[in-house]
């Protein structure tokens, strides 16, 4: 499962799921109406942060072709 938090223009922290990678792929392609300038605080797959810290808007390029088997146990 990957867990995804950010923080929306209000400053309320939000978490969205998805079952597996191409879930979350799918989000990054717009299917999901976030907008970029929110600041994600972080990313985890299966409880392991990947390290990811930075805006929504950058997320499709860093994790357009992601290894996530890295992080597989």
């Amino acid at each position: 499962m990957i867990e995804l938090t950010y923080k929306d223009a209000y400053d309320v922290v939000r978490t969205q799921t998805f079952d597996d990678p191409n879930d979350f792929s799918r989000m990054l392609m717009g299917c999901l109406t976030v907008p970029d300038y929110y600041p994600v605080t972080s990313v985890t797959y299966k409880g392991k942060d990947v390290g990811y810290k930075g805006t929504f808007g950058d997320l499709f390029k860093t994790f357009n072709e992601f290894d996530w088997s890295q992080f597989e146990d």
